[in-house]
C-alpha cells in the first residue's frame, strides 16, 4: 500500500507544480525530448534543406558544364579546321595547276585533267576532303573544289566549298567568273 501512495504522491506533485516550473521525465506531458512536440520530430530547418540541395546540385551542374562546354568549343574549332583544310587543299591544287601551265607554254590544264589520277606526276600527295576523308574531287559538295579554265587556256578559276556548300576560298587568274 505504501508503494501506491508514493506513486500517487509523485503524480500529485507533478500536477501541483506551478505553471512556469520546468517538468522532467515521465511527468512532462505534451513534450518530447529537446522540447520537440510529443509524438513527432522537430521540423528540419529550411537553411539545412537549401544547403543540402545546393551541395547536391552544384557538383551535378559542374559535371554538365565540364562535358558540354568543351563539346561546344570543340565543334567550333572542328568547323574552322575543316575549312582550313579545304583552303589548304585548294592552294595545293592551285600550285599544281600553275606548275602544269609553266611546263605547257603558260596554258592551264583543261578541267578534265585536274584530278588525282591525271595530276599524279605533278603532285606527291593529292589533298584530302576533310568531310569525307576521300581525295578532293571536282564538285560543289562540302570539301569539293571547282575548277574552270578560260576559253584561251590562259586563265583559270579555282574555288573550295565548305560544310554548308558555300565558297570558302576562290583563287586563280580569273576570280570574277563563276563555276
Amino acid at each position: 500500500y505504501a508503494h501506491w501512495e508514493a506513486g500517487a504522491a509523485q503524480a500529485g506533485a507533478a500536477q501541483s507544480a506551478p505553471a512556469g516550473a520546468a517538468q522532467t521525465g515521465a511527468a512532462q506531458t505534451g513534450a518530447g525530448p529537446f522540447g520537440a512536440p510529443a509524438g513527432g520530430k522537430k521540423p528540419f530547418p529550411a537553411w539545412a534543406i537549401v544547403l543540402i540541395v545546393v551541395a547536391v546540385l552544384l557538383p551535378i551542374g559542374g559535371m554538365f558544364a565540364a562535358i558540354l562546354i568543351p563539346a561546344v568549343v570543340f565543334s567550333g574549332q572542328q568547323a574552322r579546321a575543316e575549312e582550313s583544310a579545304v583552303k589548304e587543299g585548294v592552294h595545293s591544287i592551285q600550285i599544281v595547276v600553275q606548275s602544269w601551265a609553266v611546263d605547257h607554254d603558260n596554258v592551264y590544264p583543261p578541267a578534265s585533267h585536274v584530278n588525282q589520277v591525271t595530276m599524279s606526276d605533278s603532285i606527291d600527295f593529292w589533298p584530302t576532303n576533310p568531310y569525307t576523308g576521300a581525295p578532293m574531287i571536282q564538285g560543289t559538295g562540302p570539301g569539293d573544289f571547282g575548277y574552270e579554265v578560260g576559253p584561251d587556256g590562259r586563265s583559270f578559276r579555282l574555288v573550295g566549298y565548305g560544310e554548308d556548300g558555300n565558297v570558302v576560298i576562290a583563287t586563280g587568274t580569273d576570280v570574277g567568273s563563276s563555276i
